[in-house]
């Protein structure tokens, strides 16, 4: 149940039904908590909560890493044509125009390139 196309709905989809209280819940990572606790970008911050996803009685919980990848497939008969479109993905003019495209849609981008940081103004994370 839910609203019409649900099923095909990306994750900033799903986080600005649940920012906007359109919907009770939302599984997804832990990295949207700062926007759902935010009272300037969602109308749930004093009403969410969080919890682990369950697991079975005798197992610890498994937290959900979100993470993006990039790979090469041992196999791939493509090589050199994944490695350039890796090369090209990662560029610092493809990740500006990256982070750019999600901003417009209201949410945080999920690279931390500190060159693309920087191009936006603001100062690198530390880890």
């Amino acid at each position: 149940a839910g609203p019409i196309g649900v099923g095909s709905y990306e994750w900033y989809q799903v986080l600005d039904d649940f920012l906007q209280g359109r919907t009770a819940m939302a599984i997804d990572s832990s990295n949207f908590a700062t926007d759902i606790s935010n009272p300037a970008k969602s109308h749930v911050a004093k009403q969410a909560g969080f919890a682990a996803f369950l697991h079975l009685p005798g197992r610890e919980p498994v937290p959900f890493m979100s993470h993006w990848q990039a790979c090469i497939n041992s196999k791939s008969k493509n090589k050199q044509a994944a490695f350039l479109f890796l090369l090209w993905a990662t560029s610092k003019p493809t990740l500006v125009a990256d982070r750019a495209r999600w901003q417009r849609h209201g949410c945080r981008p999920g690279r931390a390139r500190l060159s693309v940081t920087h191009s936006a103004g603001k100062p690198p994370r530390q880890h």
